[in-house]
């Protein structure tokens, strides 16, 4: 961009030229909140952030979803993470339940188009990323969810007032006003099971003075998760496969269990048939000998994860504000908060990672073995831990400007300085050294009645020796895996497994001035308003795998090193016009202009645009619509990212004895074969895999992205049914040039499917065993990404004498796409798994009934409904064999009583979420457990009971 434009662009910004107000998402509050002008207590009024006076639910000129303090009381969860994502409009976003991959973050994902591409606030103010390093998005339980006091959820993106980040929406959470008092809450759940119980403890207490100036509210918390293990529930119990074309469903156990397993051809020469075993495939007997391995040796290393990860937190946050003068308060915000998980996998496997030397003292049969597998149940379950500190502070100044009269009379303002930091440490144990592993198994010899390791043998003067670092020297202890399960001498196992640690950091600094008001009034109670303001941000990034990983020279996955930094030059402004108020014909009539300019270090300058309006009838029906623009630059994490390897469940296409085949085999189309022949694979290969190698890291050519989103809307308010409330939502967003991580599926497909050799070059092969040793997933600019869909919502509020209150909500989404171009080919995600899961229609029906007497209930149903999965995550191939995953409906329940006293009002509440104990349904192309972690519940039935007092 030019100079010329680059100056033209930031005077229409900065001088206030046609550019308006955000849709719905405004400057930040004012320092002391107080109560919601026009509440009271008769009728439900929600205040939307960029209003100066209140706002009703259904009058926002775009899709928004609220969820007051009530609804998150209700849900009989203690982190705000595992309340919103079961929103309809959000999908596929990690969470705790991600156990093999995860980072025990939670984060949210509007409309499916990426966590990084939803924007989370906290009173309108950039909330610090969070996980293990050169994050991208935000860990929303990194939030205590005791200060919160509402979340409003912008759902038609809100780029123009916030930053490209907002693509997909912005969730702000609102945090609690001023208060006078002690709130202390207790909450403590299970499961049916007995396991996954959960207790939290917080407070909430402040106090304002008299005069109303000053004001404080501190907040702390303490919550702990027990975890839950995929062998205690069925779906997850143990790793299924699927045939697609015979529709059989096959138990997938792996071959490398505790007892060990000797594959008798893959003997050197010179090897010898263990004597005591009839079969190619034998087993120690765990006295010296051999017996034939049978199907009871199978192991199931399924069983040992986590279907949902432990963890534990505690936390401090703090708001406050002193008013200096009538026209400047200053104001403060404080959090810290610590949390503790860890995810869990089975033990380490050694499944042929090196040969066993004929010339090792604890191999008897005489030649090299080359295919000998063992669970290493001794060395303990592999784990990973992550140890995560949050902190984040807010100091500034806000007010009205000191003008008695002109067009800025009145106009609020903010200056201000936000900082937040996460750091982690990251450990992880039940891993081997390769290095050392190889040396254990080679040739060896005893010296003086002492086992040593030997590179030459019969020459003990060859001793291997290790130094590592500042490790001091080691000496090799041969190691004798053909001892029998559970009989392999410590000392063997002490110098191979290791504890293992890196870190990681994001750092984030914004300097905000924001300003609002009134520019003039116009006649039919008509007025023009404006919102502009600038910020600079600074963005900083780290992560440091653990640093045996980081070598290679471990079972771990191996990681690299990402570090990064940015900063950014922002300003908007945004315009509103209302020609019309208060019309016999017309409530309102209302027109909206905004842009926003940026300067980015690394990729230059770039203007987005937003246009919008509102008409509203007097007999409640109005009509709404935007469309805006947005520009987002590739995070950390896509462009420096470090190699890491994955462990993704898919099949090798050119295997012909998959575990899906069930102990059979299968016949590879056309296409495949001629495409495993290119890559040199023998016809009728056997791998008998179900997991694969990928390689997932930065790609330093990717470019920035561009997007569009439009919506369009209805809402009906009869005026003859008080308290009802309908609204209709069309909507529409396209990424160009679209910066994905195309699945391990979608790659193999393409390459063996269709025989793209664009793809066939992502698939490495190892030249000998034929085996898949990497399969490129570096993220890349696709053609684009677009998706589109109807969001209904329909609410009910009233006061029914002799009843009490009931409030009845329904929130829905219907996708009418989600496409993923390639340039090749286009991948139609919706209703189907290939991209993820994205069914036609998710839906959300809540209902809360209250009396004056204190008595209270209520319940909430969640719908997700069905979708194809088809084999190889391909549904768009010709002829594609799939199958139906069935629709899924959870049923949570809760009553509760408010029972006053002179000590104050003292709150009980029980509840049970999944009243049925609905199972997720079955997905066999999930990542793991056999179904999606991010769209079903894995817990099963809840009971749970939460007692608050107020002081």
């Amino acid at each position: 961009m030019g100079a010329s434009k680059q100056l033209a662009i930031w005077c229409v910004v900065l001088c206030g030229g046609a550019v308006a107000r955000a849709d719905n998402a405004p400057p930040p509050p004012q320092a002391v909140p107080t109560a919601s002008p026009g509440d009271d207590g008769n009728t439900e009024v929600i205040t939307i952030t960029d209003k100066t006076e209140a706002q009703k639910l259904f009058e926002a000129r775009a899709p928004v979803t609220v969820i007051t303090r009530k609804d998150l009381e209700v849900s009989g969860h203690a982190t705000l993470g595992d309340i919103l994502q079961a929103l309809p409009s959000q999908a596929n976003a990690g969470n705790a339940q991600v156990n093999e991959g995860g980072d025990g973050a939670t984060r949210i994902n509007l409309r499916g188009l990426g966590a990084a591409r939803t924007l989370v606030l906290i009173n309108g103010r950039r909330m610090v990323p969070g996980g293990p390093g050169a994050d991208s998005s935000v860990d929303l339980n990194a939030i205590p969810l005791a200060m919160i006091e509402r979340v409003e959820v912008y759902k038609d993106g809100a780029s123009t007032l916030y930053g490209a980040d907002a693509v997909g929406g912005v969730v702000n959470l609102i945090t609690r006003p001023q208060y006078d008092g002690v709130d202390v809450t207790l909450l403590t759940s299970t499961t049916q099971h007995g396991d996954g119980s959960e207790i939290d403890g917080s407070f909430v207490t402040g106090f304002t003075t008299d005069d109303k100036d000053t004001y404080l509210v501190v907040s702390g918390g303490y919550q702990h998760h027990e975890p839950v293990f995929a062998g205690d529930r069925h779906f997850s119990a143990v790793q299924r496969s699927f045939d697609f074309a015979t529709g059989k469903e096959t138990h997938t156990l792996s071959l490398t269990g505790p007892s060990g397993r000797l594959d008798t051809t893959s003997l050197g020469p010179g090897g010898l048939q263990p004597q005591g075993c009839t079969s190619t495939v034998c087993k120690p007997d765990g006295h010296g000998g051999f017996t034939n391995f049978g199907t009871g040796d199978l192991y199931n290393d399924a069983a040992n994860d986590y279907v949902y990860t432990p963890s534990t937190r505690y936390n401090v946050f703090a708001t406050g504000g002193n008013r200096l003068n009538d026209h400047m308060t200053l104001f403060v915000e404080a959090l810290y908060q610590h949390r503790d998980s860890s995810r869990q996998l089975s033990p380490v496997p050694f499944d042929a990672n090196a040969v066993i030397s004929k010339d090792s003292i604890y191999n008897p049969l005489g030649g090299d073995i080359g295919d000998y597998r063992l669970r290493l149940t001794q060395a303990g379950d592999r784990q990973f831990i992550d140890n995560v500190s949050t902190i984040r502070f807010v100091g500034g100044v806000t007010g009205t400007l000191p003008f008695d009269s002109g067009p800025f009379k009145q106009w609020n303002y903010e200056l201000s300085y936000t900082f937040g930091q996460t750091k982690e440490e990251i450990g992880t144990t039940g891993q081997l050294l390769t290095n050392r592993l190889a040396d254990a198994l080679g040739p060896s010899m005893i010296v003086n009645g002492t086992p040593i390791c030997v590179s030459r043998p019969g020459d003990p003067s060859s001793q291997i020796i290790y130094k590592i670092g500042l490790v001091p020297t080691i000496p090799c202890v041969p190691l004798n895996l053909l001892a029998g399960n559970g009989k392999i001498p410590a000392a063997q196992l002490k110098n191979l497994t290791f504890k293992d640690a890196g870190s990681g950091s994001d750092e984030q600094g914004t300097f905000l001035a924001t300003t609002n008001g009134r520019l003039a009034t116009l006649p039919h109670h008509g007025e023009v308003t404006m919102v502009a303001g600038v910020d600079y941000r600074s963005e900083d990034g780290l992560s440091s795998p653990p640093s045996v990983a980081s070598s290679g020279d471990s079972t771990d996955n191996q990681a690299k090193k990402t570090e990064g930094d940015y900063h950014t030059y922002e300003g908007y402004a945004e315009l509103t016009v209302v020609p019309i108020a208060d019309d016999p014909i017309a409530h309102r009539l209302e027109f909206d202009l905004g842009a926003r300019v940026l300067d980015h270090s690394k990729f230059g300058s770039e203007l987005t645009y937003k246009a919008g309006g509102l008409f509203r009838t007097v007999q409640g029906l109005a009509a709404r619509a935007t469309y805006a623009t947005a520009f987002r630059v590739p995070t950390f994490l896509d462009l420096l990212e470090g190699q890491t390897e994955r462990m993704p469940f898919v099949e090798d296409p050119c295997d012909t004895a998959p575990p899906s085949a069930g102990g059979g085999t299968r016949a590879l189309s056309a296409t495949a074969q001629a495409q495993c022949t290119a890559q040199n694979v023998p016809a009728g290969s056997r791998f008998n895999t179900s997991q694969q190698t990928s390689l997932i890291g930065g790609n330093a050519a990717l470019k920035p992205e561009t997007a569009a989103t439009a919506t369009a809307g209805i809402v009906y308010e009869p005026p003859q049914l008080p308290g009802v409330a309908v609204s209709a939502d069309y909507w529409h967003i396209r990424i160009d040039h679209a910066i994905e991580t195309l699945g391990v599926a979608t790659i193999l497909a393409n390459c063996y499917g269709r025989g793209e050799q664009a793809f066939c070059k992502l698939v490495q092969r190892d030249f000998n065993s034929h085996r898949i040793t990497a399969i490129d997933q570096s993220p890349q600019n696709v053609d684009h990404t677009a998706t589109s869909g109807l969001d209904v919502a329909l609410a009910y509020d009233a006061r029914l004498e002799g009843f009490g209150r009931v409030h009845a909500a329904l929130d829905g989404q219907y996708l009418v796409g989600y496409d993923l171009a390639t340039g090749n080919q286009t991948i139609h995600g919706a209703g189907v798994y290939d991209l993820g899961a994205f069914p036609r229609l998710r839906a959300n029906l809540a209902t809360q009934w209250s009396h004056p007497g204190g008595a209270a209930g209520g319940f909430t149903l969640r719908y997700v409904g069905s979708f194809r999965e088809c084999a190889s995550d391909d549904c768009g191939a010709a002829h594609a064999l799939s199958r139906d995953v069935g629709q899924y409906a959870k049923l949570d329940l809760f009553g509760g009583y408010d029972f006053r006293s002179r000590l104050g009002k003292t709150s009980v509440q029980i509840g049970v979420n999944n009243v049925f104990n609905i199972t997720p349904p079955l997905v066999y192309n999930a990542p793991s457990a056999n179904s999606d972690a991010t769209t079903y519940d894995f817990v099963g039935r809840m009971a749970y009971l939460r007692m608050s007092q107020q002081f």
